[in-house]
């Protein structure tokens, strides 16, 4: 979907009064969208929805946010700080698992909402390992190990939840990359590629799991990353059947038979796509995509969150489209869309998918911000500020 570039907004007068405006607030912890942003703020890299609250990862911190009015996000507690920033989360009952910058996975415990725990207890790589997902429940933790160095030693490892030590390694024939959970199966992924430029390509697959035994049920070939799974179907970006970027898929598995599998329907985007987060219900597909300045041309492909409606997964059909900065990741609850972004929380209305709306906004009130903000009346660097994009949605 191509869109004009957005104007830039504002001059000096006009960042003047947004932030003179905010230094008459008091230093509360639920901050408005702000029209601009600091550069120094850290962005908020994950965003995962439970009950009625969203868990935040923002810069080195769990920040938890109670939503349960969708309208009024409201602060309710922060871990302490962790020693790098904090990309992935997985919450299951009363513990969080982070994936920090370092690809460490750390526990913390959130049974006081108001105060969480770092755990103590972690698991981490030390070789050229990238640890890409996890996943848990309440007896084990699935955590996907890329090796970038070694393919042959990417795969699942399945730790106890009581001390993390490992109690399985599943490999991949290259590279691993996601793993998902249902009720009676663990499905993770080998993205492929090329091992060497002069040999074929590696062709992806998905690798399925029993989850009693963790005794592998079926591969399946041609496939490159599922991330949800909802009644048999899994819904992919990319893929060896879908070469070109900006490609959705709904792909049926027959539970019955794992060696044959049929392509119900794709749809493509109009846009590049750098990076992507899908999130699935039982009637919509979200997908938050960030977009890109295309050569030569210089067409501005935005970033944004694009609904699909998938009720017959057979039949994909756009709905909507909304432009946004650039999110980092994606939750769904009862109709709403939670964006993690460089400028902190989006929660969209999306009871309705084709016309979703921003319902309103979070971003924490952290000691740099305050200072920020009242550096304004000492000379600040204005290049250190950017204005929002437009939030339009068609």
């Amino acid at each position: 979907m191509k869109f004009s570039r957005t104007a830039l907004l504002g001059a000096v007068p006009v960042v003047l009064a947004a932030f003179g405006f905010l230094l008459l607030q008091p230093n509360k912890e639920i901050v408005s969208q702000s029209t601009y942003a600091n550069i120094n703020t850290p962005p908020m890299k994950a965003v995962f929805v439970q009950d009625n609250y969203a868990y935040l990862g923002y810069g080195n911190r769990l920040i938890v946010v109670d939503v349960s009015d969708p309208k009024a996000p409201a602060f309710v507690g922060q871990s302490p700080e962790l020693q790098n920033q904090v990309e992935t989360i997985f919450v299951f009952e009363n513990y969080v698992y982070v994936i920090d910058s370092k690809k460490i996975v750390h526990l913390i415990d959130v049974e006081d909402k108001s105060s969480p725990l770092i755990d103590g207890r972690m698991y981490e790589q030390t070789n050229e390992t990238i640890i890409r997902d996890v996943k848990a429940d309440g007896t084990y933790v699935y955590v996907i190990e890329d090796d970038l160095a070694r393919r042959a030693q990417s795969g699942l490892r399945i730790l106890l939840l009581s001390d993390f030590s490992s109690v399985e390694f599943v490999k991949t024939t290259f590279r691993a990359n996601t793993v998902q959970l249902t009720e009676s199966y663990i499905y993770f992924t080998d993205p492929g590629g090329y091992v060497n430029p002069r040999l074929p390509l590696e062709q992806g697959r998905l690798h399925v799991l029993d989850r009693t035994n963790f005794s592998k049920i079926a591969v399946v070939d041609r496939f490159y990353n599922i991330f949800e799974v909802k009644k048999n179907v899994g819904y992919l970006l990319h893929g060896i059947d879908f070469p070109d970027e900006g490609i959705l898929g709904s792909l049926h598995v027959d539970l019955m038979d794992m060696n044959d599998y049929s392509i119900l329907d794709t749809i493509e985007y109009e846009s590049k796509i750098v990076n992507y987060h899908l999130a699935v219900d039982d009637e919509s597909i979200y997908v938050a995509v960030e977009g890109t300045i295309a050569e030569p041309d210089l067409t501005i492909y935005p970033s944004g969150l694009t609904i699909i409606d998938s009720t017959n997964p057979s039949n994909l059909v756009h709905v909507s489209f909304c432009e946004t900065i650039i999110p980092n990741d994606i939750a769904i609850k009862d109709g709403y869309v939670f964006l993690a972004t460089n400028e902190g929380l989006l929660i969209f209305n999306a009871i309705e998918p084709d016309k979703p709306f921003i319902q309103s906004s979070y971003l924490p009130k952290t000691e740099a911000r305050v200072e920020s903000e009242r550096n304004i009346n000492f000379g600040l660097n204005f290049d250190a500020f950017f204005p929002l994009v437009t939030q339009t949605c068609d």
